[in-house]
C-alpha cells in the first residue's frame, strides 16, 4: 500500500525582523521591493517570480517563500498558523485586504471552477444518463446533491444558492 506524502513543512525561520531589513511590503498594491542590492538584484526592484501556478515566490537569505505568507508576517509580525486564502481567487493578488486565514478545507471552498468543467459553473456538471444538468456542492468531503434541471441557469442558480449556503464567506460561485 503506498505511504502518503507528507506535506513539506512550512518554512518559519525568517523572522519579521529580517523579513523588514530586505524587503519593503506595500499592502495597498501587494507588492514587495527591494531594500538592498546583491545577487544580481537591484534596491528598488519588485522581487518575486509568478510560477506557473499563479503563486509569487520570493527569495530571503537564500530560501523561497511564498509572497502572500511574507505578506502576513510583514504586516502581523508572525508566520499564519494553516493557509492564507487568496479572497477573490487570484494566486497573485497579495493584497493584505485580500488575504485572510484559512484552513484546507475553507482554502478548497474558494477555488475557481476548473477549467475542464463543460458548465464553467461551479457545482454544475452534465449527467450522460439523463441528459441533464446536475448540482452537487461538497463540504467536507460530502458531496450533497441537488437534483437535475434541463435548463443551465436553473441549475447554476441552485448551484451558487446551495454553494453560499453550505460555504458561508468562503462561497465562490463563478
Amino acid at each position: 500500500m503506498p505511504t502518503k506524502m507528507k506535506r513539506s513543512p512550512i518554512k518559519k525561520d525568517l523572522t519579521v525582523e529580517q523579513l523588514k531589513a530586505k524587503l519593503f511590503y506595500d499592502p495597498e498594491t501587494g507588492l514587495f521591493t527591494r531594500k538592498v542590492s546583491g545577487h544580481g538584484k537591484m534596491a528598488g526592484e519588485v522581487a518575486g517570480t509568478k510560477t506557473g501556478n499563479g503563486y509569487i515566490h520570493i527569495m530571503v537569505n537564500g530560501r523561497h517563500y511564498l509572497a502572500h505568507r511574507l505578506a502576513w508576517l510583514y504586516v502581523f509580525g508572525d508566520w499564519p498558523p494553516n493557509y492564507i486564502d487568496h479572497i477573490n481567487g487570484i494566486n497573485d493578488d497579495n493584497r493584505i485586504a485580500n488575504l485572510r486565514l484559512a484552513t484546507a478545507v475553507e482554502n478548497g471552498m474558494n477555488r475557481r471552477v476548473k477549467k475542464t468543467s463543460k458548465s464553467q459553473i461551479k457545482g454544475v456538471y452534465w449527467c450522460c444518463q439523463t441528459g441533464k444538468w446536475k448540482v452537487d456542492v461538497t463540504v467536507k468531503g460530502k458531496t450533497h446533491g441537488f437534483g437535475r434541471y434541463s435548463d443551465i441557469n436553473e441549475a447554476a442558480e441552485v448551484a451558487a444558492r446551495e454553494t453560499k449556503r453550505l460555504h458561508g464567506e468562503f462561497a465562490r460561485v463563478e
